[in-house]
């Protein structure tokens, strides 16, 4: 009984390491054939991705042996680092062929029309946008499709479409932008605004009409990732936008006389001469309060408004300070050429009677009648 258990235990020992160093060989040939095939674009099948079955380059050149043992008991056990040793020199001969199967030919190196190899693999390519880090815009979006589709929609023997449109540029001027597109395949080019209105005065209105300026403006686009408008293009657009304002009042103003001139001849209000009067009332206001003992604004205004309808029909503003003529006057120069809001010299509390005697000397010329008035400061 003891010499058939020693020769049994003999015998698992040694296949136990021999299978042990043959998946060790096996499970290396794998790794080096997989790294292979990506290397050169081989997409593997799903036969050659079992375990049992390798790329025809890596099939096995020697033949499998088989271990018929007879022990007795005076046969000595199997050398364990034999066997290790033979195993990792039969690994170092696969790996030197693996070595060498990796360098190309020199003119295979040379070749300046070989194609660069793609890698394929499971994990997913994030393409990097051209143009990075544009923030938000303003656009028109029926404007903005419509000429996307017109580009698209190009002449070409190449059948080009969007997809061959590549945006190359972007021209803009504050919250305005002015994009660049161009075919990749017939040089196609074509130029797309954001918005066919002024999207600066837009802006720059309803930020003035909130009685705020460009530092707010300011705050606001870098909040929600818009361009910054340059100081410059802010008050370009500021100083359009007043002359617009005023050139709008000035004729809603003549309206409102016309409306109130009407009503008058139908009431019979009407002079010796044929002159239509209406009934007005006047108010005025000074740019910092007095407190009935410091009468010192530098800047003051005043309104006529028809009574009947409550529509202003003249206004005027008297400034008698101006920053760059008093700068020259303390420096005893010249003051450069300016737009000089400087209209008034007198006292301050003059201001208000002296608008209010121009509108009534004005009526006749821009509204064809004359006025009678009551006063809101006094009650007269």
């Amino acid at each position: 009984m003891g010499k058939k258990k020693l020769k049994v235990s003999k015998m698992k020992m040694k296949a136990l390491y021999i299978e042990k160093c043959k998946d060790m060989v096996k499970k290396r040939r794998q790794e080096m054939s997989s790294s292979y095939a990506d290397l050169q674009n081989v997409t593997l099948t799903a036969a050659e991705k079992d375990q049992n079955s390798l790329p025809c380059y890596f099939e096995e050149k020697t033949p499998k042996t088989t271990f018929e043992m007879e022990l007795d008991d005076n046969d000595a056990p199997p050398n364990i680092s034999q066997c290790e040793s033979e195993a990792m020199t039969e690994e170092n001969q696969y790996k030197e062929k693996d070595q060498a199967s990796n360098v190309l030919p020199e003119n295979q190196c040379e070749e300046s029309n070989a194609l660069p190899y793609i890698v394929e693999g499971t994990s997913e390519v994030t393409m990097q946008p051209e143009i990075q880090n544009l923030g938000h815009r303003i656009i028109d979006f029926n404007h903005f499709t419509s000429e996307l589709v017109k580009i698209s929609q190009h002449k070409s023997l190449f059948k080009c479409g969007l997809s061959t449109m590549k945006l190359i540029s972007e021209h803009r001027i504050g919250l305005q932008s002015e994009y660049t597109y161009v075919c990749m395949m017939c040089n196609y080019k074509n130029k797309i605004k954001s918005s066919l209105d002024d999207v600066n005065k837009d802006a720059v209105a309803g930020i003035m009409a909130a009685g705020c300026g460009h530092a707010q403006l300011k705050q606001f686009s870098a909040a929600v990732g818009l361009p910054i408008m340059s100081e410059y293009t802010y008050n370009k657009t500021q100083n359009d936008i007043c002359r617009d304002w005023e050139d709008t009042a000035w004729d809603e103003m003549k309206l409102a006389g016309e409306r109130e001139r009407e009503e008058a001849i139908k009431e019979g209000k009407v002079t010796k001469d044929g002159i239509p009067m209406i009934d007005v009332i006047v108010d005025g206001c000074w740019s910092k309060r007095s407190y009935r003992t410091n009468y010192a604004a530098l800047s003051g205004a005043a309104a006529i408004i028809g009574r009947r309808f409550g529509q202003v029909l003249y206004m005027c503003v008297k400034n008698k300070y101006c920053c760059i003529c008093a700068r020259a006057q303390k420096k005893q120069e010249s003051p450069k050429e300016h737009e000089c809001y400087k209209n008034f010299d007198g006292a301050s509390t003059a201001m208000e009677s002296t608008i209010i005697t121009e509108g009534f000397k004005q009526s006749i010329d821009m509204h064809g009648c004359t006025k009678q008035g009551k006063c809101c400061l006094c009650n007269l």
